[in-house]
């Protein structure tokens, strides 16, 4: 199943960047929100380095609306 706007779980965001441990990102309906890496993504330095290249390029990704972290199936979510 696809993610669509029917689907409150999750906020389209681009990411801005981000200031030390915390991702800035700007929500489709033009909020700025941070979101929160795992504890292993913290840890990551590729992950960061993606994160840098993300934002380069004004990719919009989808988080959780909850909790703001990523989403690991990114736009894909299973149905079962």
């Amino acid at each position: 199943m696809l993610l669509t706007d029917k689907t409150k779980e999750y906020l389209e965001v681009k990411i801005l960047g981000h200031q030390g441990k915390k991702i800035k990102a700007q929500t489709s309906d033009g909020n700025y929100i941070f979101v929160y890496p795992t504890a292993k993504q913290e840890n990551d330095p590729i992950f960061w380095e993606v994160v840098t290249d993300i934002a380069k390029n004004q990719i919009w990704l989808p988080v959780t609306s909850k909790l703001h972290q990523l989403v690991q199936s990114d736009w894909l979510v299973s149905i079962l």
